[in-house]
């Protein structure tokens, strides 16, 4: 599953991202991480490399490696495989009520016509009785 990237916490100025962005020139794409094999890919020029690679260049011109800051990185691909689990659970969920919806649909469609067949019968029995007492009076 990828998701978006997020900026870890720069160790000089403290500021972090919920996205982080590609630095190549010319480029400036979003970066998805995909939480189970930890590959950043760029969503622009479609670069990928392993998470553990990644430099990032803060606004206040510091740079660093994920190695550096690798508590804050561990911590943001843990936060993003809880949030991932948590959507991933909220689908299911998601899918499981509208399974359930659809089955009382169809429940409540197939009641009501089985009642209108048993009305259609019960009244088509009725007229064909009518009919056939009138039928034996002509006859009587």
């Amino acid at each position: 599953m990828m998701i978006p990237m997020p900026f870890p916490l720069c160790p000089k100025c403290g500021e972090d991202s919920p996205n982080a962005y590609h630095d190549k020139p010319g480029c400036r794409g979003l970066l998805e991480i995909d939480l189970k094999t930890e590959i950043v890919r760029c969503t622009k020029c479609d670069d990928s490399w392993s998470l553990w690679e990644t430099k990032y260049n803060c606004k206040c011109g510091y740079k660093f490696e994920a190695r550096e800051v690798k508590t804050a990185v561990e911590k943001l691909v843990y936060d993003c495989k809880l949030c991932a689990a948590y959507l991933d659970i909220q689908e299911k969920a998601y899918w499981k009520r509208q399974s359930k919806t659809i089955d009382s649909k169809e429940s409540f469609i197939r009641a009501l016509l089985t009642e209108f067949g048993y009305s259609v019968a019960k009244m088509t029995g009725y007229a064909l009785t009518k009919l056939f007492e009138f039928v034996k009076g002509l006859f009587i």
